[in-house]
């Protein structure tokens, strides 16, 4: 946070910073196309079993990105891969079941206490290449048309809103165009994903269109 690695985009698992805050600035992103009578088409989306799909190797190499010691990824990894896990029932305690060679488990664990920090910072890296596919959401100043604010996406841990619109187009864009550049977005979004061991949890997922 200090040294700015974390962005703007993901507003979840960080110090000042609340599910409000992100909820504040979706309301405000539809209130400026209701307003303004410009088109807006928004994809709200869930990752699947967040924690339990990250691959830890990627996940620390986006760690050591913004300045994690080498030593503690490896101490992660290793603590992870060599860690017991035990199914608890009323029937008693079962078998307990670990990673092997060759078999790793992965996931960071919905338990772990590094999870949301891990996570935050894999979506951060996650976000820096899908910036390549989608310019975002423009927002136009109506006393100073010289004053611009892109938004790329809204995020809240693993749940995000991507979006698109044409508020500073010259002229309306067809709705087909519209729908055509925010089906490309979502679907790289999910491309990117499930490039790092992720999934859509396509029940939580839906899309807002207003024309």
């Amino acid at each position: 946070e200090k040294h700015g690695c974390f962005g703007t985009e993901n507003h979840g698992s960080r110090p000042g910073r609340q599910c409000i805050d992100a909820l504040l600035e979706k309301l405000l992103i539809y209130e400026f196309a209701r307003l303004s009578r410009t088109s807006l088409i928004t994809v709200d989306n869930d990752a699947k079993s967040c924690y339990d799909r990250i691959i830890r190797t990627l996940a620390m190499v986006a760690c050591m990105s913004i300045g994690l010691p080498i030593a503690a990824a490896m101490m992660h990894n290793r603590t992870h891969q060599k860690m017991k896990h035990y199914i608890k029932s009323r029937h008693g305690l079962f078998r307990p079941y670990m990673g092997t060679e060759g078999d790793e488990l992965e996931g960071t664990g919905q338990g772990s206490g590094a999870s949301p920090a891990i996570w935050l910072i894999l979506s951060v890296s996650l976000l820096a290449a899908f910036q390549h596919f989608s310019p975002g959401m423009t927002l136009v100043s109506p006393f100073d048309p010289l004053l611009v604010l892109s938004v790329l996406a809204i995020f809240y841990v693993d749940d995000g809103m991507p979006g698109v619109n044409d508020a500073t187009d010259d002229s309306p864009r067809p709705l087909e165009e519209l729908l055509q550049e925010a089906e490309e977005k979502a679907q790289s979004w999910e491309r990117l994903l499930f490039a790092s061991g992720g999934a859509l949890e396509f029940s939580k997922c839906f899309a807002y269109v207003l024309y």
